[in-house]
């Protein structure tokens, strides 16, 4: 990436860009697409076969959803197929810049870039870090916002289609995602394909669930409709989830979620905290956990099984 945004020809298309963004906002509604000196400038620079057509092709990939928005049947027609591994030296320069740059659209996704998406689980080990993360977040806001194809048609595909570590850095997207919903649209990604989803993986279908994994799922758990709470917890006491070394998914429990569910509460702590590493020095969250316990000991209720699971991490709800 360093690369392409300090060699000629990616400091012509920086340029070119700045330029077309000027014509087009210039344009206003006169605006019908791109013009065809427009279309022969780009069609050059992603037929050319070099590694300075490569570069170029990884900055005009990165504006993907820019020449999606100015002219989507070029777009579609002429960027949009180069992302496929049928070609391997367009494929790479092209998700270095949508995984780099790039945003989505519902046409995009519908029109292949989902597809595409897929594909490039199976290629991820030739990118960076922080575009493996930004793969993830993409299918994660996908999955999450995106209609049409319905997130239950295909998650299990790109599950399948995934290392472990791929499937974690998707399920912590999901999470940051679901943290911002309102609660109709947790109701929406719960019934639409999240508890099916997370129910079938309880069953390893369509692979095993890794510990990481049921430590994701099991974080999802405060973020789901305050009335299906139950059934998350279930699924979390269906894997052998437990609790990070901070135990942040602690933070997400709602004192109103204690106060109207807290025998549910404690079953999700029980079965957490049984199953976190107690080793020295492995856990620190006292922090964000300590609280809810609390909390949660003051209710009415019998939480002997509570106090004996906290002791287990060297928490003392005695008092």
């Amino acid at each position: 990436m360093s690369k392409t945004i300090n060699v000629p020809a990616g400091l012509l298309l920086e340029f070119w860009f700045e330029m077309f963004r000027r014509r087009w906002a210039a344009a206003g509604d006169d605006w019908h697409g791109l013009s065809e000196t427009d279309r022969a400038f780009l069609e050059r620079a992603l037929a050319d076969r070099t590694e300075r057509g490569a570069l170029a092709l990884t900055q005009i990939a990165g504006r993907l959803h820019l020449l999606d928005a100015a002219d989507s049947s070029w777009c579609r027609t002429n960027l949009l197929p180069l992302g496929s591994w049928a070609d391997e030296m367009t494929a790479e320069p092209f998700w270095w810049g949508v995984l780099s740059f790039a945003r989505w659209n519902s046409g995009l996704v519908a029109a292949g870039l989902l597809a595409g998406l897929l594909e490039t689980a199976k290629h991820l080990d030739r990118f960076h870090e922080d575009q493996a993360r930004r793969w993830a977040s993409l299918l994660a806001y996908i999955a999450v916002q995106c209609e049409d194809p319905a997130a239950s048609s295909w998650v299990g595909e790109m599950t399948a289609r995934s290392d472990a570590s791929s499937r974690l850095r998707w399920l912590e997207a999901i999470e940051e995602i679901m943290k911002e919903l309102d609660e109709p649209a947790r109701v929406a990604v719960w019934s639409g394909w999240l508890a099916e989803y997370w129910r079938r993986r309880t069953l390893s279908d369509p692979v095993a669930l890794s510990r990481d994994e049921a430590n994701a799922l099991a974080a999802l758990a405060p973020h789901v409709p305050a009335a299906d709470f139950d059934k998350a917890v279930a699924l979390v006491e269906a894997t052998s989830a437990g609790f990070n070394s901070h135990a942040e998914a602690a933070a997400y429990v709602s004192d109103g979620l204690i106060e109207t569910q807290s025998a549910e509460v404690g079953r999700y702590f029980i079965h957490l905290m049984s199953n976190t590493d107690a080793s020295p020095g492995k856990f620190w969250g006292g922090h964000y956990l300590v609280p809810k316990l609390k909390h949660m000991v003051a209710q009415p209720g019998d939480w002997k099984a509570v106090r004996d699971a906290a002791l287990r991490l060297r928490i003392d709800l005695s008092n």
